[in-house]
């Protein structure tokens, strides 16, 4: 009966040991997923609010200048001229293209580049 009690214990220590590293396994997993953005989710995001997709990456302060450059150009093109909307539209693109950019640096572990090429607004 000693025997058996003894075994019985081995046996509950190593599920207990291959349940943990199964729990490690599983975090470290959902760690690398909570790390990659999906594409089409963030290139969407920042198709319908110019900026929210780089919000949706993390990187909070760029998607706010972002949007606030879009909303003072929307309000040039409604309180100063017209031809405003050709800006809105180039500034449009290119935060699409930004946001491009980023995502993939992000999922691909490198470096984002910088705001306009210029600022670092991380």
């Amino acid at each position: 009966m000693h025997i058996k009690n003894k075994n019985k214990n081995i046996n509950k220590k190593k599920k207990k040991k291959k349940k943990k590293k199964k729990k490690k396994k599983k975090k470290k997993e959902e760690e690398k997923n909570m790390a990659q953005k999906n594409m089409i989710i963030a290139i969407i995001l920042s198709f319908l609010i110019t900026g929210l997709g780089l919000v949706y990456d993390g990187l909070i302060k760029r998607g706010i200048v972002s949007f606030v450059i879009a909303l003072i150009i929307g309000l040039l093109n409604m309180y100063v001229s017209s031809y405003f909307w050709i800006l809105g539209l180039i500034w449009a693109l290119y935060v699409l293209y930004d946001t491009y950019q980023c995502t993939n640096a992000i999922n691909n572990n490198q470096a984002i580049p910088l705001f306009l090429t210029q600022v670092d607004l991380e």
